[in-house]
Parts: structure tokens; C-alpha cells; sequence
């Protein structure tokens, strides 16, 4: 459970959260990414890359054609949501 002194922290130390933010979603990108492009080179398999690490600037540098969508909000409601909006916009 988070404490006082760690909302501080992130208060207080906000570049600092930010650029260990940054590092974690390159170490998670790098161990990630060699699956997927073997995946799609070997079998044109799709494969979809998910989390709070995967940033927006990490999907755009990869080297094979690629779609992304990045959705940044959640509710219970969000999967009917992209469902039918996905359906409605082919």
C-alpha cells in the first residue's frame, strides 16, 4: 500500500518518475518486439502488443507495416464501445 511519502515522491520527483517510466517501457519494448516481428516474418501472424509500457512512439518506429490503436480510458463499458465503433468504421 502506497504511503505518504511515496505521493511525494512522485510529486516532488516528477522527471524522476517520468525517465523511470521511459526506461521501463524500453526494457519491456526490447523483449517484446523480437517475438512479434519473428512472429509476423515467419507466419504473417497479427499479433497485438498491449500495456502500459508500449508507448505510441515505440509502435510508430517499428520497420513492418503495422495498424495501432492506443485507447488511454477504461470502463466497464470501453470493449462495447470500440466493438461498435470498430463495426461501424471499417
Amino acid at each position: 500500500m502506497l504511503k505518504e511519502q511515496d505521493f511525494n515522491f512522485f510529486k516532488d520527483e516528477t522527471d524522476e518518475v517520468i525517465h523511470l517510466q521511459n526506461y521501463e517501457s524500453e526494457l519491456v519494448f526490447k523483449s517484446v518486439v523480437p517475438y512479434y516481428i519473428e512472429e509476423y516474418n515467419r507466419n504473417s501472424l497479427d499479433l497485438l502488443l498491449e500495456g502500459i509500457a508500449i508507448l505510441p512512439a515505440q509502435i510508430s518506429n517499428l520497420s513492418i507495416t503495422h495498424n495501432a490503436v492506443f485507447a488511454g480510458y477504461q470502463d466497464d463499458g470501453l470493449a462495447e464501445q470500440m466493438k461498435v465503433f470498430a463495426q461501424n468504421n471499417p
